[in-house]
């Protein structure tokens, strides 16, 4: 039975009881004998410190040594598990396979969630793993421009140099056993059951999860206060009509190439402002590529992506170049992104039907297996946003969009200085004065963000509406 409204089942949330949430939705479409089970530990201790941050990401890597043998045996059994830290800083535990063999799986699992037997040993050798790859995060100057421009705009992110030196300094294995104590004694856990099983199946497995978590809060007085879900963090808010620029070199001295990212902010999260920015993309991508990486080869990689960072979109755009110096990048996209403005304007109507229809097939598509649907669900609880039929919403809006109502979507957002929020970021070479263009100076671009610490508190946050 694959008629359309079974298409339209979605996560329902059957327990949500203190600090125990649960998401439930049966599977009608692909009759399948499978099934998904994720869960997400929810706590401030995660977020807010950088001693949180670090050991959120040590936690996972520790998870998972100690699942290691139990991973091999659910792979012989068709099943998979997989533990992440989620883009709300969170680490979560995803299950999937046979429905009949999935509570054996969650019961193996669960039992190391407080990773009973962790050694000296192994803590130590992955602590240093993680040194390694917090240091290697920074030293390809494309991830090195996206880490600075996330710092910038998050109220509360830390730097590379600030994460090593509390895994140097400070982070032993008393203080990260502590951790995990606190971590289950203060978490709300949000679950997730998709698939051919029950509802009583499913929250008996939440049980086994809880059951751990029980027992930490127990051990630590904690069973009166009950943990409560955490805020979702806070984005910094560029004003109006202001733009800023902020300039780092690359770590590595031998590198050869500028990046630059430019971040228009939209603002916050709404359903309109994401279908508007996909028809922009829609149209935007082909004539951005060929302009300035075909006709003005100004780099190897040339881009423009949406950016959603708990609950605020942006759009970037981003060149990476071995050439031409940082400034001249600078110029040639906002040259780039007032000559669109032309191109917008002179779209024939037949043409924008033609990329409105594009972008309703896209979301008009079905997810092809059982996973893929699951991931979608997932999505939206872990990133918090619950909008299940996300698909269909956007293609109500879609119909809606005019042609004059995305140009000036473009000129308020993303063209005119008056109105628009903007924030480049440069990781530069060490000689860039010698690359092609020349070097300018910093403040033709904006305000220069010297103190980033300074520029986070001293920018408002952006307001969200609860999703």
């Amino acid at each position: 039975n694959n008629d359309n409204t079974n298409n339209n089942v979605v996560p329902v949330l059957i327990h949500n009881e203190g600090w125990l949430k649960l998401w439930y939705v049966q599977d009608l479409i692909f009759n399948t004998p499978r099934a998904t089970v994720g869960f997400s530990i929810c706590s401030n201790e995660c977020v807010g410190t950088v001693a949180g941050s670090v050991m959120t990401l040590l936690y996972v890597k520790l998870f998972l040594d100690a699942l290691n043998e139990i991973s091999y045996q659910a792979l012989l059994g068709s099943l998979d598990l997989s533990s992440q830290v989620n883009n709300s800083g969170f680490p979560e535990i995803i299950l999937s396979g046979f429905n009949h063999k999935l509570p054996i799986l969650a019961k193996a699992v669960s039992n190391h969630l407080s990773l009973p037997s962790l050694d000296l040993q192994r803590f130590e050798m992955f602590k240093e793993e993680l040194r390694r790859d917090i240091s290697n995060e920074v030293v390809q100057p494309t991830n090195h421009a996206n880490i600075l421009r996330v710092y910038l705009i998050k109220k509360t992110d830390f730097r590379t140099n600030e994460k090593i030196n509390f895994i140097d300094n400070e982070c032993n294995l008393e203080m990260f056993k502590k951790f995990v104590q606190n971590l289950f004694g203060t978490s709300v856990i949000e679950g997730f059951v998709h698939g051919n099983i029950t509802e009583s199946d499913s929250i008996s497995i939440l049980k086994l999860f809880s059951f751990e978590t029980e027992k930490i809060r127990k051990q630590l007085n904690l069973t009166s206060n009950l943990p409560i879900f955490p805020e979702r963090q806070k984005i910094c808010e560029i004003p109006e009509g202001k733009q800023f620029i902020c300039s780092e070199k690359v770590f590595n001295s031998e590198e050869e190439n500028n990046v630059v990212q430019v971040y228009w902010q939209i603002g916050p999260e709404s359903l309109r402002k994401k279908v508007l920015l996909d028809l922009l993309m829609l149209i935007i991508g082909e004539p951005l590529f060929d302009t300035l990486r075909t006709k003005e080869q100004l780099g190897y990689s040339v881009y423009a992506k949406l950016s959603l960072a708990f609950g605020v979109f942006g759009f970037v755009v981003v060149i990476r170049s071995a050439t031409h110096s940082a400034t001249y990048l600078l110029d040639r996209i906002e040259n780039f992104i007032t000559s669109f403005e032309k191109t917008l304007q002179n779209l024939s109507e037949s043409q924008f039907i033609d990329y409105k229809l594009s972008l309703e097939k896209g979301f008009q598509q079905k997810d092809s297996n059982l996973m893929a649907k699951s991931k979608h669900f997932w999505g939206e609880i872990s990133e918090q946003q619950y909008k299940f039929n996300r698909r269909q919403l956007s293609l109500n809006e879609l119909s809606g969009i005019t042609q004059e109502e995305l140009f000036e979507f473009y000129k308020k957002n993303i063209l005119s200085s008056q109105s628009r929020r903007l924030l480049r970021v440069m990781v530069m070479k060490n000689d860039d004065s010698q690359s092609i263009g020349g070097l300018k100076n910093l403040e033709l671009y904006g305000n220069v963000i010297e103190n980033l610490t300074e520029f986070k508190t001293s920018t408002a946050s952006v307001v969200l509406s609860n999703p």
